[in-house]
């Protein structure tokens, strides 16, 4: 694949950024003294994983939504069909295998679905920590669902959660993945090999859920 170089930004730096935009374009951020052979050095070292993200970020906006009668929307895993009804009102219902928007709501269709998801994932973390903290002993301080696009999850250094609403799209044993991170970030607040043995401890098979989400995360939007 041919990528796009739409910026190139020499900054008093030492390190060399590469980031994809939503377009699909590679914005390079590289230290003062990079020279064009430096930075044409660091392009082909990334290339696999710039093309590999390329590739996913236009792939992705066949994932986006237009909210449209027969449209599938995932939830926990599963694909529904949408249907415009007039009867259901400022909300989204879920009812016989299908899911349900109001006809007089679609120009809010997304913030609808955005409050769907983030209303039957609390139900569901919830109950995952709840769990999980009575059998590892997990202190968590609260938690939270919010509108993050990048992050599946988060916790901070006083052990508050904040999970994204796209978890609602996701299998419910990818969301069980996600809280179980989290959690053994309360007690490892960084990626070391002691913070995975916490999670295998608790989901021996984890890498198949992370896997999962690497692969197939970027298809979890609307």
């Amino acid at each position: 694949m041919r990528f796009k170089i739409e910026e190139v930004l020499r900054e008093k730096r030492k390190t060399v950024s590469i980031r994809v935009t939503d377009s699909g374009a590679v914005v390079l951020k590289v230290p003062c003294f990079f020279s064009r052979d430096d930075v044409e050095k660091i392009l082909e070292s990334h290339r696999k994983w710039i093309d590999k993200t390329v590739k996913r970020v236009l792939e992705q906006r066949n994932f986006r939504k237009s909210f449209v009668g027969g449209e599938l929307f995932f939830f926990f895993g599963e694909e529904y069909p949408l249907v415009i009804s007039d009867s259901v009102g400022k909300r989204i219902v879920l009812e016989n295998g299908k899911l349900f928007l109001g006809s007089e709501f679609l120009s809010i269709g997304r913030e609808l679905f955005v409050d769907f998801y983030k209303t039957e994932l609390r139900k569901v973390i919830s109950d995952k920590i709840s769990f999980y903290s009575e059998i590892y002993n997990f202190k968590v301080n609260g938690f939270k669902i919010t509108r993050a696009e990048k992050r599946w999850g988060s916790c901070s250094f006083k052990n508050s959660l904040s999970f994204s609403f796209r978890l609602g799209m996701a299998p419910l044993s990818v969301v069980e993945y996600v809280v179980v991170h989290e959690l053994a970030h309360t007690l490892v607040k960084n990626h070391s090999k002691e913070f995975w043995r916490v999670v295998e401890k608790v989901l021996p098979d984890y890498i198949i859920r992370r896997r999962w989400l690497r692969d197939y995360g970027y298809r979890l939007i609307i």
